[in-house]
């Protein structure tokens, strides 16, 4: 029998939500924990589903009302629309979905939270990679998004279990930043640091400063680009976040593919942008290593055409996997198994057969253990 909350001691994480607490940082975090699996009930008349999927079918998106239960709190009147690209899918299958509590009426949140997004996993046999992607940019010291799992259900039917997935918002920043007044941008298709690829940078959060933006491109054309380009991104922070997505064998968004990742520039330091991860669902390719050096993006290109600053990057991937020897993601990914291991049993929905997923974790465990020693000797260190 299922009890919201549920973390991998058996015991439930600590309630301090109240209506008068909602914004509390501890009960947002807790929303968020490693090892638990929330329970999402959403309650939608036939007419707002059947519109939904009318959406999905247009390509036209837009957040219809209904009602929402978090772990037994009711929330009325709030926004619900599905989401994806390559994993769009409608209520006849299993949707991504998102939740926007203040879609219809202002200020009101869940602990703090504006929205929630809920990932379908589809195209993630293993059903864990966004969460263990996420953890690893945590535990290595970069700013990334928490994530865990949840239950979801609609009208009171099991729709599956989603990578329950922090938003990168104001709320967001808040949390990581002292100074969270600085622009958040989105890589969406074709963001880069070029003429064109400047336009495809979608503002999530900020007033819009795109003269930041075009400092970058302009270092980047300029003498001594390595140099130019670390007044207005930190350029070793890069560094660390490009190689940390290739540990986590991660090369379908930027630098290999321009898109997938945010940028947020910093006021506490001279709003230099520092890069965080974002649509990680296709990550942990073993075939990462071999291809280390095929980027697109022109920050990462300027890069490996500069003497100077590939002995960098060379050097933060030394530390960086260093860093990840000492982490124990095989034992997270063993924890988080058998977490959800009882939700995926019941899940009708899925794609993927159990003997699937139990075929592809074990897999993913090998590659924790491998990725290391194959970067190390892709990368010539």
């Amino acid at each position: 029998e299922y009890a919201p909350g549920i973390d991998d001691t058996g015991e439930p994480p600590e309630d301090t939500a109240g209506e008068d607490t909602a914004g509390d940082a501890e009960d947002y975090a807790s929303f968020y924990a490693d090892g638990v699996v929330q329970e999402i009930r959403l309650s939608l008349t036939q007419d707002t589903i059947q519109a939904l999927n009318r959406q999905v079918r247009n390509g036209s998106f837009e957040y219809l009302s209904g009602d929402v239960q978090i772990n037994g709190r009711d929330f009325t009147n709030v926004g619900v629309r599905i989401k994806g690209s390559s994993t769009l899918r409608d209520f006849d299958s299993k949707p991504s979905l998102k939740i926007k509590f203040d879609a219809f009426e202002d200020g009101k949140d869940f602990a703090g939270l504006e929205r929630v997004t809920l990932n379908n996993m589809v195209e993630d046999p293993t059903q864990t990679k966004e969460v263990m992607n996420y953890r690893v940019f945590r535990e290595m010291g970069l700013p990334a998004s928490r994530a865990n799992h949840a239950a979801v259900f609609v009208n009171d039917e099991y729709y599956g279990l989603y990578t329950n997935l922090e938003a990168m918002d104001d709320e967001w920043l808040k949390l990581r930043f002292d100074d969270p007044s600085g622009d958040l941008w989105e890589a969406n298709d074709y963001a880069d640091f070029t003429r064109a690829g400047l336009n495809n940078w979608e503002l999530a959060s900020g007033d819009g400063d795109e003269s930041q933006l075009q400092a970058v491109a302009d270092a980047l054309k300029g003498d001594d680009p390595y140099v130019m380009v670390d007044l207005f991104l930190d350029i070793e922070q890069f560094q660390r976040w490009w190689v940390t997505r290739l540990i986590t064998g991660d090369v379908d968004g930027y630098p290999y593919s321009p898109n997938d990742a945010y940028i947020y520039a910093d006021p506490n330091d001279g709003f230099r942008f520092v890069f965080m991860p974002w649509g990680v669902d296709e990550s942990w390719s073993p075939d990462t290593p071999a291809y280390w050096r095929s980027v697109t993006g022109q920050l990462a290109d300027m890069c490996l055409d500069d003497n100077p600053c590939e002995a960098d990057l060379l050097l933060r991937a030394a530390e960086q996997l260093d860093s990840f020897a000492l982490l124990e993601p095989v034992e997270w990914l063993a924890k988080e198994r058998t977490v959800i291991e009882p939700f995926l049993a019941s899940d009708a929905r899925r794609p993927f057969s159990l003997a699937d997923v139990e075929r592809a974790t074990d897999k993913l465990a090998e590659y924790m253990l491998e990725i290391p020693e194959d970067l190390r000797r892709e990368m010539g260190l």
